[in-house]
């Protein structure tokens, strides 16, 4: 398969759809952030050309267990803070905007 089918498969294979749905955006960001973070520690000092900048199906592979140890923080929960703020999602109803209120 290419390097997108590949991607999408492993992305696909390490997050729930829910998931996916919930980060969108922030999730490939935080995926591609942290495989690069991948290739930093990999490449040696040697390396040249190609090797410092591309990223392998590992480093992504690595980057998505990441995502599933140590999610970003939900927006509506940091805003929250855990207040009086998260109590009112709840009450109305919008507790599937805040992991807080859904953990509580």
């Amino acid at each position: 398969p290419d390097a997108a089918q590949a991607a999408q498969a492993t992305i696909e294979k390490g997050t729930s759809p829910k998931l996916r749905e919930r980060y969108n955006g922030r999730l490939v960001d935080n995926l591609f952030q942290w495989a690069s973070d991948e290739l930093n520690a990999r490449v040696t000092v040697g390396a040249r050309g190609d090797e410092l900048v591309t990223l392998t199906l590992a480093d992504l592979q690595r980057a998505v267990d990441r995502f599933a140890q140590s999610r970003p923080a939900d927006r509506i929960r940091e805003a929250a803070g855990f207040t009086e703020a998260g109590r009112l999602l709840q009450l109305w109803g919008l507790s599937d905007f805040c992991e807080a209120v859904q953990e509580a």
